[in-house]
């Protein structure tokens, strides 16, 4: 795409997007662009660092912390947004790199791990200080530290940082918010990029705000008396926030984020698009998995066992519901124990099934192979999609489907909802999107239909604040 007509190449809303990205205020480090699942916010961000360079900021390198997924379709997109800015990924594979089986099956280790390392380093470091022009340093957010380490030997000093999956940095005291935070003070901007701000705890929208502005509110719990109610845990020993304070909080909330976060509604960037059908499909199992509200356990391990437990009884009601339908299909289970027999109960039937697993699972795929095996499912190869939450959840479209399956669930909504964002109408072709239909499967009268009603409840609690649920 020639530097002279790329900006018309962008729909209207990912054009503003871009020009409020790069807007940044001086006294900001940055800003939240938290449109919803499909709307292109890897070409917003990549357009707004673009129109940074164009306007004679200086700084060659432009760092993209995402997840070991995505690196390569941030590697596509900018092939074909930016293709004079060179690319370099970060590769954390470096078990795989340094170990070969010789003929007779004996695995040998090719070179130690500090060699590994400084080779590695001997092809990006050029590339961060500057010395290749324009380049995207693209790495995963276990590859930050590394980054980190090299930029402040280096003393470089970057223009703009793109933060893909910013929920990554939603808890203030991980390794990886420890190490992403330095980088972004040694940027003059940063883009933030996600479309789950906030969906379970306010807390974690405040340590993504207070990223784009150090101090925000003072301190988080200061924030928080603002919109919430806070309260004294037993002992006094720390404090719980808890609900809106009124009816009017959300609204102020809203209102006084509008400066650092950006979401736009469905109708705001496309007008009327297919509906979105979610049905929950009860399933008939034995009489032991009915059981009152008051029963589904609180515990989050034993919940999780109890959720578990649900599913396995759910595969064989899934895989039959794929051969009714008889049409391109994604099903989601939590455990990959499940995804293999799901997968084979479906074959079974007569239907070939392409399996997904997450890249750091057990029995798992390394992100350039879960890629592969994705491209062969939309080519046609196979009828039906089978994952895992972790393995599909994020930087993957796959409108060949217009139905998804949920054989379990998961007690955070936003993994749910990024699984459904594969599929959603907003990633269709303009010139072929149709309605799509997500099927929730639950025990009739089980505890796991108890849990699928907390879950919308949930969503909608925090709708309307970022990426909200109803867009």
């Amino acid at each position: 795409m020639s530097s002279i007509n790329w900006r018309s190449q962008l729909r209207r809303y990912q054009l503003e997007g871009a020009q409020w990205l790069c807007g940044t205020a001086p006294n900001r480090r940055g800003r939240i662009l938290a449109d919803p699942r499909g709307f292109g916010k890897t070409v917003q961000a990549i357009a707004a660092a673009r129109m940074r360079q164009e306007a004679g900021y200086d700084g060659h390198c432009i760092p993209v912390l995402t997840s070991a997924v995505a690196r390569g379709d941030w590697r596509r997109e900018l092939k074909r947004w930016w293709p004079e800015a060179h690319v370099h990924i970060v590769s954390m594979d470096d078990v795989v790199s340094r170990k070969k089986k010789t003929k007779k099956g004996v695995t040998v280790w090719q070179e130690s791990l500090e060699d590994l390392q400084v080779r590695r380093q001997a092809e990006w470091v050029p590339a961060l200080r500057g010395e290749r022009g324009i380049t995207f340093l693209i790495a995963a957010y276990q590859s930050a530290r590394t980054v980190l380490d090299q930029a402040l030997k280096h003393e470089v000093l970057f223009d703009s940082i793109i933060c893909d999956e910013a929920h990554a940095l939603s808890h203030y005291h991980t390794e990886t918010s420890k190490a992403v935070r330095p980088l972004v003070s040694k940027s003059r901007t940063a883009f933030l990029l996600t479309g789950t701000p906030i969906y379970n705890r306010p807390y974690d929208l405040y340590n993504l705000l207070e990223t784009c502005v150090a101090g925000y509110g003072s301190s988080m719990y200061r924030w928080a008396e603002r919109y919430f109610m806070v309260r004294v845990t037993a002992g006094g020993f720390g404090k719980r926030i808890e609900e809106f304070q009124d009816s009017s909080s959300k609204t102020r909330l809203i209102q006084d984020i509008k400066p650092l976060l950006l979401s736009r509604s469905v109708q705001e960037a496309y007008g009327e698009l297919p509906a979105v059908q979610r049905v929950l499909k009860r399933v008939e199992a034995p009489e032991a998995f009915r059981i009152s509200p008051a029963k589904v356990p609180r515990d989050g391990g034993q919940l999780d066992r109890v959720l578990r437990d649900c599913a396995s009884r759910k595969l064989q009601a899934a895989a039959e519901l794929v051969d009714d339908l008889r049409e391109p299909v994604v099903l989601y289970c939590y455990k990959k124990e499940h995804v293999v027999e799901l997968a084979r109960r479906v074959e079974k039937l007569g239907h070939r099934c392409t399996i997904a697993m997450g890249v750091g699972e057990e029995g798992g795929t390394t992100a350039k192979k879960r890629d592969v095996l994705i491209e062969q499912w939309k080519s046609g190869a196979t009828l039906a999609l089978c994952c895992t939450m972790d393995a599909v959840k994020e930087s993957a479209t796959l409108t060949r489907a217009a139905v998804m399956i949920f054989c379990d669930f998961d007690w955070v909504p936003s993994k749910m909802l990024q699984c459904e964002g594969r599929i959603d109408p907003a990633r269709q072709p303009e010139n072929d999107r149709r309605p799509v239909s997500i099927y929730y499967l639950s025990i009739n009268g089980g505890p796991d239909e108890v849990v699928a009603e907390r879950l919308i409840e949930k969503i909608e609690a925090a709708s309307g604040i970022g990426g909200s649920a109803s867009d």
